[in-house]
């Protein structure tokens, strides 16, 4: 951001680097370009150039003109740019995808028509924002001549109503954080706006009320407000309960929502995949749209996925333990481990193995000493990684083919089934070092109508002691490529940065 004042901003937009990667399609060298924070192109059958993206706060009716105020680029020849395969789940082996090339082939005029673009404005919590999705790029596929904005200085004419609260409101700490990484123009809303603790609404069902009171208490002692729920009161049907949050929000608006319980002691709302309209998915997450008709969180969900009280009691010990009585010599705290299949390219032409090496560079250069390679590219096996996880560790990325019941990587070792199984999760002994996993992968969040992977990475236990994971972030149907591998580096990069 270069320059902002009431209704206007100018940005510039650089490419310092561009990377054009050989893809062989029947015999004959295409490129796919990529850039350092690049987005991949979904829209099958186009060609494949990368965007980038910024969230804007907007007030009222939000951009009313943009503009480029000035430009550099520079043209290469003979670049045939290979088409954009859409977004190919990760149930697919990515080298077999076809490659198919669209209409935007056949026309003589370059592609994209327009460089820049804006969303719809949308509203996340306390401010409105809009998305600039900007694609530096302009190719021509019957000449095979690739123009490249090298820079862009944009100019943006905003509506200058509000954006959001009058200065001075109270707004939660964690998503203040949020809006400063996310708005470009957010500046340091912490000397504007006063910083508070959001508040948590945790619904349980009705017999579990006395289970879940240590954690409730625990939550109040740390200096949060929470408040316990029966389920009978926020309603039966998942449609029920989202009405019932979304009527307490409008009046007292909570930052957090835990569940309690398995999907059939407390339903979760369904989406779709947006390639699979007729693939139904569960999504805890979507409680937590309460404002406006986005998909943009006013409060963040999360669930202790238990079926029975003793499944429910070793999650609370371990979360509770984990935040209220950290372990003073543990360097286990800066230990991280990934583990990465051999396959791809997805996200920024990386495969696996590569993402999650940048991925350990992220994490080596903020407050982590080690972080320890499970590839299926460096031989890694199983027995390595449950080793490596019984010695502790804080955190655990995942990016590769994943199933209900397992991580399909790693796949040496010899063991049948292949991978990191439920299983060998309930074999750990880690009664202490409990990571947070994060998995890019198919289905490990698959939790109605089974024990998934995830569930079992919480229930975890050694007689009663709880081992596994403190928490993790999983997929509850197939995922693409490309997408959740941006989730896992803007994850990381926020652990990274102490963010």
């Amino acid at each position: 951001m270069v320059q902002q004042s009431a209704g206007l901003l100018e940005l510039d937009c650089a490419i310092s680097a561009l990377d054009l990667h050989d893809v062989d399609i029947d015999g004959q060298t295409w490129l796919k370009p990529t850039i350092e924070g690049g987005a991949d192109n979904l829209l099958a059958g186009t060609p494949d150039l990368p965007s980038l993206s910024t969230a804007l706060m907007v007030g009222g009716s939000g951009v009313r003109s943009i503009s480029i105020v000035s430009s550099e680029s520079l043209t290469i020849e003979n670049t045939p740019v290979v088409p954009s395969r859409g977004n190919i789940t990760r149930d697919t082996n990515r080298e077999d995808a076809p490659y198919e090339f669209g209409e935007s082939y056949q026309q003589e005029r370059s592609w994209p028509e327009e460089i820049l673009s804006l969303s719809t404005p949308w509203i996340l919590r306390d401010f409105q924002g809009q998305t600039l999705h900007i694609r530096p790029f302009s190719y021509d596929p019957t000449r095979q001549q690739l123009e490249v904005y090298t820079h862009l200085r944009i100019r943006l004419e905003l509506d200058p109503a509000p954006a959001g609260p009058p200065p001075g409101s109270p707004l939660d700490m964690d998503f203040m954080t949020i809006y400063e990484r996310r708005f470009i123009n957010a500046g340091e809303l912490r000397y504007t706006y006063l910083p508070a603790v959001g508040s948590m609404i945790v619904i349980c069902p009705d017999e579990w009320l006395q289970a879940i009171a240590p954690f409730v208490s625990w939550k109040v002692r740390s200096g949060r407000p929470t408040s316990v729920v029966p389920l009978s009161e926020a309603g039966d049907t998942a449609t029920d309960i989202q009405a019932w949050l979304s009527s307490q929000y409008a009046t007292d608006p909570f930052a957090y929502v835990v569940l309690v319980g398995d999907a059939a002691q407390l339903p979760s709302l369904v989406t779709f995949f947006p390639d699979a309209p007729t693939l139904p998915a569960l999504a805890d997450g979507n409680y937590g749209f309460l404002s406006g008709a986005d998909t943009y969180p006013e409060a963040i969900v999360g669930r202790f996925s238990a079926e029975t009280e003793e499944q429910l009691s070793i999650m609370l010990t371990r979360s509770i333990t984990y935040e209220e009585s950290p372990v003073q010599d543990g360097d286990w705290y800066r230990r991280a481990i990934g583990v990465a299949s051999a396959e791809g390219p997805g996200d920024e032409g990386e495969y696996d193995a590569e993402h999650m090496d940048n991925i350990r560079s992220t994490l080596l250069a903020g407050d982590h000493d080690d972080v320890l390679r499970v590839y299926d590219t460096e031989d890694g096996t199983t027995s390595i990684l449950l080793d490596l996880l019984n010695q502790g560790a804080s955190l655990v990325n995942y990016a590769g083919h994943g199933l209900f019941s397992r991580w399909v990587s790693p796949v040496s070792g010899g063991l049948l089934p292949p991978g990191f199984t439920i299983n060998r999760v309930n074999s750990m002994t880690n009664t202490s070092g409990w990571p947070i996993v994060v998995s890019v992968g198919c289905d490990n969040g698959k939790f109605m109508d089974n024990t998934c992977f995830a569930e079992t990475w919480l229930r975890a236990n050694d007689q009663g002691t709880p081992t596994g994971g403190v928490a993790m972030y999983a997929a509850t149907t197939l995922v693409g490529w490309s997408p959740p591998m941006q989730m896992q580096d803007e994850f990381n990069h926020l652990l990274g940065n102490n963010t």
